[in-house]
């Protein structure tokens, strides 16, 4: 004879993500020597390897953090980069409107293809329950 014992599953709701969207500066990036220089070894500055869908993005947004980018898609921040800069910092001698993201793509002809845009880009905050 066969028992049975019952079995329980436990739904824990989380905080929703707080959602904003902001007009940024995107570029695109492959892990290239020409994109990323003397860092091209294949991994990005969170220690992840740089493959599938990610974005370099300022300090002011963490690792992990959430952006849906139209035309590209939902992917997370887990990389930096030198001409990565906030709005208001300034870059070749003028201050920035907007913040500049780098969409990683897996060619450097990918890369150019989807060259420099203006774009709305949904931002879902990461809050440590869902890092």
């Amino acid at each position: 004879m066969i028992h049975l014992l019952p079995i329980y599953l436990f739904v824990v709701a989380l905080p929703p993500q707080p959602v904003t969207t902001i007009l940024m500066d995107v570029s695109a990036y492959c892990p290239c020597e020409l994109c990323c220089g003397r860092f091209s070894d294949g991994y990005a500055a969170s220690g992840r390897r740089a493959v599938g869908k990610m974005i370099a993005a300022p300090k002011s947004y963490r690792f992990g953090t959430t952006m849906i980018v139209p035309g590209y898609g939902a992917a997370r921040v887990w990389d930096r980069g030198g001409a990565i800069k906030s709005a208001g910092e300034r870059a070749n001698g003028k201050t920035l409107r907007h913040d500049r993201i780098d969409l990683l793509f897996p060619t450097h002809s990918a890369a150019k293809k989807w060259g420099r845009q203006l774009l709305r880009v949904e931002i879902r905050k990461v809050n440590h329950a869902n890092n």
